[in-house]
């Protein structure tokens, strides 16, 4: 048996694990479709609609509310849409003439982080309470909203999506296991790492490359720190939805949505790690079905299976992932311990 190691974007942790059984050796063939694969998820729809836009008119705080309505219907995407609204009028209100889009980011990072009567002196900060991100519905960010406790998924969109409604030159961006904001200043040209996690402070790719432990061959391979476009990041929005789907083991329902985000960002290492996580599972599902022994039919199925799960692993292997290490996990937890004692 092998074990692979599903890795959440909220922190440098494992999340969730599936138990491999090699069949078969890789095939250098690129994987097949599935033979008889149900169609897709029609809470997908929505989604799918924004993906046919220009990138210039899709709202990323609509699809990230959208895809927080898949996983919590409760969440009033309207309501919430016109929350965003108002937060991002009261920034424009606040500043004065003339400012500059290097003002208004700086506006916006105070009205997130900085004490004052805008925020009802509790700013946005990160959760502490929870740095593995073991409660999922942290990564919806109604409940950021709500809470003003975020983490390396709430807080750097809650920021993304206000920049984005006040005019500004923010992207998306990835690192192992974390998400960022890139901002561009037109005055200069230069481009700003906005870390949200961290009170908006700007930080050098090297802190990400370092702290991160990114690979040679994944800053080769472009596969971190680039700046995505809005469907890139839309699509690296949706992975969340493959988190839901495996925690209620919809195996197949997590591979189709990992498809749609490599279908939009086919540099998404994560994606492909959710893609072979919902092989295995699906291969658990098969083995299961079989408990009275496994018949010719179902043993050529877990081959395809393990087949599938086995380049999907591998793919981005190549690109430069790899699974985080314990140092990397101690020095996390120390960071996070370190900030605990600075607010006791």
């Amino acid at each position: 048996m092998r074990e692979r190691k599903s890795l959440s974007l909220v922190a440098l942790k494992a999340m969730s694990r599936a138990w491999v059984l090699i069949l078969v050796l890789l095939s250098a063939a690129p994987p097949a479709p599935a033979q008889g694969a149900p169609s897709e998820p029609p809470e997908l729809a929505p989604l799918r609609e924004l993906f046919v836009l220009p990138d210039k008119d899709i709202d990323l705080g609509q699809a990230k509310l959208l895809i927080d309505h898949v996983i919590d219907p409760s969440v009033n995407v309207s309501v919430r849409l016109a929350q965003l609204d108002a937060m991002a009028a009261e920034i424009r209100a606040a500043l004065p003439p003339g400012a500059t889009s290097f003002d208004r980011a700086q506006y916006l990072r105070g009205y997130l982080y900085a004490l004052g009567p805008w925020s009802g002196q509790t700013p946005f900060q990160y959760d502490l309470s929870d740095p593995h991100g073991n409660v999922f519905e942290h990564r919806l960010l109604h409940d950021y909203m709500d809470s003003r406790k975020g983490n390396c998924i709430t807080m750097p969109l809650l920021f993304l999506i206000l920049g984005q409604r006040l005019g500004l030159d923010v992207n998306l961006s990835t690192a192992p296991q974390h998400l960022f904001v890139k901002f561009t200043d037109p005055a200069s040209g230069s481009t700003f790492n906005i870390e949200a996690t961290d009170g908006g402070l700007a930080a050098e790719d090297e802190f990400y490359v370092e702290k991160m432990e990114i690979s040679k061959q994944a800053l080769e391979e472009r596969v971190y720190l680039q700046a995505l476009t809005a469907k890139e990041a839309v699509a690296t929005m949706m992975t969340v939805l493959c988190e839901h789907y495996e925690k209620q083991k919809e195996w197949e329902r997590s591979r189709v949505v990992a498809e749609v985000v490599l279908d939009h960002y086919p540099k998404s290492v994560y994606a492909m790690v959710k893609m072979g996580n919902s092989y295995a599972g699906l291969m658990d599902e098969t083995r299961r079905r079989a408990a009275l022994g496994l018949s010719d039919s179902q043993m050529e199925e877990l081959r395809y299976l393990s087949k599938q799960n086995e380049y999907w692993f591998t793919k981005a292997e190549e690109l430069g992932w790899h699974e985080p290490s314990e140092a990397q996990e101690l020095a996390y937890i120390a960071s996070v311990r370190k900030r605990q004692e600075e607010l006791h």
